[in-house]
């Protein structure tokens, strides 16, 4: 892990997370090749990691790591989800981005049983899961051909909240379509 200063863009630190890896792995039940970490969030307190769950066993899980450090005093609080199929294949964890108590997440469904290779893109979905009960409220299916991999808010009211979606086009070309969601709430 390395700690960048956001105004000076400088290293302030590097840190070796294997022994948090390691644990993760342990108490999630994951095999190290189904071990996939594609989302972070840190709400000052607590981080929460995403498991993409697109390797053989279908391990989507979130990760609640409280720590005073990364590198060994931690406790792991562990959630696993059952995330909707489209067109029989499972959905996975690709993002996520918490937005008051509540965590908005990206999944896709990708068909392959490799969690690194890619595979055909079947679509993605949106879902929203409760800080406090680490209940999924909602999923929904926005598209049958992306493969959404990065969100980030861009604006919220009391009526919607917009979001701006990063499309991975599995290809060597190092550029990417942005894309603004709007949901209603």
């Amino acid at each position: 892990m390395v700690q960048v200063d956001a105004k000076t863009k400088k290293v302030i630190a590097s840190n070796d997370l294997t022994n948090l890896y390691l644990a993760m792995q342990s108490f999630g039940e994951i095999k190290p090749e189904d071990f996939n970490l594609e989302g972070a969030i840190f709400n000052g307190e607590s981080w929460f990691l995403f498991n993409r769950g697109n390797g053989k066993h279908n391990k989507n899980i979130v990760f609640t790591v409280d720590a005073k450090n990364l590198t060994n005093e931690f406790r792991i609080l562990s959630n696993k989800f059952k995330l909707p199929k489209i067109d029989g294949i499972r959905t996975s964890f690709t993002d996520a981005i918490l937005v008051e108590d509540k965590i908005y997440f990206l999944a896709t469904a990708e068909n392959t049983d490799s969690t690194y290779n890619d595979g055909e893109i079947l679509g993605s979905i949106i879902g929203r899961i409760d800080v406090v009960t680490m209940k999924i409220d909602f999923t929904e299916k926005i598209t049958d051909t992306q493969k959404f991999e990065g969100i980030t808010l861009f604006k919220k009211s009391e009526k919607e909240i917009e979001f701006l979606l990063c499309e991975d086009n599995d290809t060597e070309v190092l550029e990417s379509n942005i894309y603004k969601l709007v949901i209603k709430i």
